[in-house]
């Protein structure tokens, strides 16, 4: 295989797993989740269009990433065993340090200690992905990760279903069984009366099945970098961008949000980046994950020291602290933490 050129998407990075637009959309939905809570939470406008499609959004890029990260590997026999210690080694680190945080200040706060250290196991295990993680999650968007782990859980059969010349057929039944489910969940009710029964993997699996068959396009060469997809972000952007109603997630707003989720990884698959974009690419994929779990804490923090400053100051100066923070963790603790478990786990 030859390496990478200006044509051909199939690089270094796509065969070790890691696609540089991958990695710029991931970061930049990081941050506007990050802006989608502060301005809810300081009473400003609510912009549930990205608050929400931005977590969706990692959903299919998850399943793309894990498709060309591990494809190869299970076709050869690689062990499923092997890969869900591998995926939970690589969330843990960071979401038990702030599971951590999050519950020593419940404790502090003088919250029943008996239930909190309950949920606390719960959540390091991400069993409670199992249950209702949008009742049982012990942190601030900690939901989404125990229903990510669901889906690595199922990993192996999705994989299979995306390699098989069905893929397509399985492709737009999970879209069918989404939208089903979302709209008879949600059907005359607001969101927040029904959290717990919504935030269930059914209500996701179209995005993370619609990854793993942008992965199997990723991965064959279909996708060539292109200026053009450059116009397509776009377009696949605005409407996430533009409607922040609580209906956004049922009708035909649900269907073409939900189809513009995946249209916006699969075309950020396709953009060119090279030069000084792809280091800012690979620092905005480094630092997401961070910041999308520190955000809140961060928040915190910012928003006392500067309660009578400008929202966007205290947004940005709470982005920009969480951004920093997510750098300096991932390169001295998360990544050597995960070294020193797997050397013990032997993975």
């Amino acid at each position: 295989m030859k390496p990478a050129t200006t044509t051909t998407i199939i690089s270094t990075s796509a065969i070790a797993g890691r696609i540089e637009g991958f990695d710029f959309l991931r970061g930049l939905c990081a941050i506007a989740v990050a802006f989608y809570h502060i301005l809810w939470w300081r009473d400003q406008v609510t912009l549930n269009g990205i608050g929400r499609y931005g977590v969706y959004v990692f959903f299919v890029l998850s399943g793309a990433s894990m498709y060309v990260a591990y494809n190869r590997k299970f076709a050869q026999g690689y062990d499923a065993g092997k890969f869900i210690a591998l995926r939970f080694l690589r969330l843990a680190p960071l979401f038990g340090l702030i599971l951590l945080l999050t519950t020593g200040l419940a404790i502090v706060k003088r919250q029943p200690v008996s239930q909190l250290l309950g949920d606390a196991l719960l959540n390091i295990s991400f069993a409670f992905g199992l249950g209702n993680p949008g009742a049982t999650s012990a942190i601030t968007a900690g939901w989404s990760l125990g229903i990510e782990f669901v889906f690595y859980l199922v990993f192996p059969v999705m994989l299979a279903a995306t390699r098989s010349r069905a893929w397509l057929l399985v492709l737009t039944l999970s879209f069918v069984v989404q939208q089903v489910f979302v709209n008879h969940t949600l059907a005359g009710a607001r969101l927040a009366d029904v959290w717990s029964a919504y935030t269930q993997p059914l209500s996701f699996v179209f995005y993370f099945m619609a990854g793993c068959c942008i992965g199997r396009l990723v991965e064959s060469g279909a996708v060539r970098y292109s200026p053009l997809w450059g116009a397509g972000f776009v377009a696949a952007a605005l409407p996430l961008l533009s409607i922040h109603g609580e209906s956004n997630l049922v009708g035909m707003y649900g269907v073409v949000l939900s189809l513009s989720a995946a249209a916006l990884a699969l075309c950020s698959s396709g953009l060119p980046v090279s030069g000084f974009a792809s280091i800012v690419g690979d620092a905005l994929g480094r630092l997401s994950y961070g910041v999308y779990l520190i955000h809140p804490l961060a928040f915190g923090v910012v928003n006392r020291l500067l309660t009578k400053q400008p929202t966007i100051v205290v947004a940005l100066t709470t982005v920009a602290l969480s951004a920093v923070a997510a750098l300096v963790l991932e390169r001295y603790y998360e990544a050597p933490a995960r070294d020193r478990i797997r050397k013990v786990m032997g993975v």
